[in-house]
C-alpha cells in the first residue's frame, strides 16, 4: 500500500478498477448476421462465399461457410442490407431488404439450388423482425418520434423508459 496526496491507494482495488472499466466496453450498437446454407436436400454446404453488403454505402464484406454450412457477420453497424451467396454448381441466391437493427442478430438461412452461377435465385421475402438468437430489447427511434411522444419536460432521459 502506498500513500497519494489524496489519500491512501490499496493494489485490491486494480482487480475492481480493471472488471469496471472492462464492462464499459461490454455495450455496443452493433448486431450481426448468421445462417446456415444448404441444399434443396437440406444438406450443408461448405465453402460458399457469402457477401453482406450496405445497401446505402455500397460497402461489402465477404466470408466464407464452415464444413457445417455455418456463417457469421459480427460487428454490424444498423442499417439494410443485401446478402449474396455464391457456391459451385449452385445457382446464386440474394435477398435484398435484410434490415439490421441496433444490438438485432438476425439468422438468415440460405437454400441454394442446383445450376449454375450464372443463374440467381432473388428471394423478396422479408426477414422476420424478431430476434430470437439473444435477448437483446431495443428499437430505433426517429426524429418523428422523438418529436411526437409525450415526454414531460422535454427530459430526453425519460424516452429510456420507452
Amino acid at each position: 500500500m502506498f500513500s497519494t496526496s489524496t489519500g491512501k491507494f490499496s493494489f485490491k482495488t486494480i482487480p475492481l478498477f480493471v472488471l469496471a472499466v472492462s464492462a464499459l466496453f461490454g455495450q455496443t450498437y452493433q448486431g450481426g448476421v448468421r445462417g446456415t446454407i444448404t441444399d434443396a436436400q437440406g444438406a450443408s454446404v461448405a465453402d460458399a462465399k457469402v457477401t453482406l453488403t450496405n445497401a446505402a454505402t455500397s460497402v461489402s464484406r465477404d466470408t466464407l461457410s464452415n464444413s457445417s454450412g455455418e456463417y457469421v457477420f459480427n460487428t454490424v453497424d444498423p442499417a439494410t442490407y443485401k446478402i449474396t451467396a455464391v457456391a459451385p454448381s449452385f445457382k446464386t441466391f440474394e435477398r435484398d431488404n435484410v434490415v439490421i437493427a441496433t444490438q438485432q442478430f438476425l439468422t438468415v438461412d440460405v437454400k441454394l439450388d442446383l445450376g449454375s452461377v450464372t443463374q440467381s435465385v432473388m428471394v423478396t421475402d422479408e426477414v422476420p423482425v424478431v430476434d430470437n438468437a439473444t435477448a437483446s430489447n431495443g428499437q430505433v427511434m426517429d426524429s418523428q418520434k422523438l418529436t411526437d411522444l409525450p415526454n414531460l419536460g422535454r427530459n430526453p432521459f425519460l424516452l429510456s423508459k420507452l
